[in-house]
C-alpha cells in the first residue's frame, strides 16, 4: 500500500505536533485527521480575524455590541480538569438583545453532586450534548469580535481560555468587562459582589438561577438598566464610556 501523501501546509502542521511529543505513528496513522488540522486552522484564522476587528474607541456607544455570556463549570479550576458544561450568550446592542445562543456541553466527566443540585443539570441533560471541541466553532461564530461583558467573568474567560490554549495553543483576543465594575463605576458608594445583589437591588427576577441560559436573560435586564444609566449621563462614545468606568 502507498503511503498516504499530504500538502504542504498538512506536513508543516505533523511536524508541528510531532516537535511538541506526538508520534509519527500516530498521527499519520489515522489518530489525528486532515479535517482535524482544517478545523484548527479555521479556529486560529477566526480567532485571528476578530483580534483585527476590534470595536475603535470612537464608536458610538448606541453601535457597539456586547456579549452577555455566562457558563456553567464542574468546579473552579480547569488547569485541575474542572470543564464546562453549560454556555450561554446574548448580543445586546443599544440596549436591545439581538441574538441568543444556549447550548449544554458534555464536559467528558461527572458533574459533582453538590453543583447538580445548585444548578438543577443533571448527568443526563448533558450525556449527548456536544463536546467542546465541537462547539467551539460556533460559539465563536456567535461572539465574533464584540466585548464581552458577565458577571465574575473571569471565572468564565478562565475556563474557555483554558480550552483554547490547551488545544490550539491560543487565546480569545477580544475586550471583556466585569458587570460588576461597570455597575459600581455607574452607581459611586454602592457594591454588589454577587449577581444577585445586583438582581435584587433592580428587582429583576431570575428563574432558574445558576443555569446558564437564564442567567444571562437576567444579565440582559441588567445590561438595560445599566445602559439607561448610560444614557442619562450622555456618554457617546466607547471612549467615554472606558473613560467612566476607569
Amino acid at each position: 500500500m502507498n503511503p498516504p501523501r499530504f500538502d504542504g501546509n498538512f506536513k508543516h502542521m505533523i511536524n508541528r505536533l510531532i516537535s511538541l511529543g506526538l508520534k509519527r505513528e500516530q498521527l499519520i496513522g489515522g489518530h489525528v485527521s486532515q479535517g482535524d488540522f482544517q478545523h484548527e486552522a479555521w479556529i486560529r484564522k477566526q480567532l485571528k480575524a476578530m483580534s483585527k476587528k476590534q470595536m475603535g474607541l470612537n464608536t458610538p456607544i448606541e453601535e457597539v455590541t456586547f456579549i452577555i455570556l455566562d457558563t456553567e463549570t464542574t468546579g473552579f479550576r480547569p488547569d485541575l480538569g474542572d470543564e464546562i458544561f453549560s454556555i450561554a450568550a446574548a448580543r445586546i446592542k443599544n440596549g436591545e438583545i439581538t441574538n441568543r445562543y444556549s447550548t449544554f456541553i458534555n464536559p467528558g466527566k461527572t458533574i459533582p453532586e453538590s453543583v447538580q443540585q445548585l444548578t438543577g443539570i443533571q448527568d443526563e441533560d448533558v450525556s449527548h450534548a456536544p463536546f467542546l471541541k465541537d462547539e467551539i466553532q460556533s460559539l465563536l461564530d456567535f461572539i465574533h469580535h464584540h466585548i464581552i461583558v458577565g458577571y465574575h467573568i473571569g471565572h468564565d474567560l478562565a475556563f474557555l481560555n483554558h480550552f483554547l490554549w490547551k488545544t490550539y495553543k491560543t487565546k480569545l483576543p477580544q475586550s471583556s468587562l466585569e458587570m460588576r465594575k461597570v455597575l459600581e463605576s455607574f452607581l459611586p458608594g454602592m457594591s454588589f459582589p454577587l449577581l444577585d445583589d445586583a438582581l435584587r437591588y433592580f428587582s429583576i427576577e431570575c428563574t432558574n438561577r445558576h443555569q446558564a441560559e437564564s442567567d444571562v436573560f437576567a444579565m440582559c435586564e441588567l445590561w438595560q438598566k445599566i445602559f439607561a444609566i448610560i444614557r442619562k449621563k450622555n456618554i457617546q462614545t466607547l471612549y467615554d464610556f472606558y473613560g467612566y468606568i476607569r
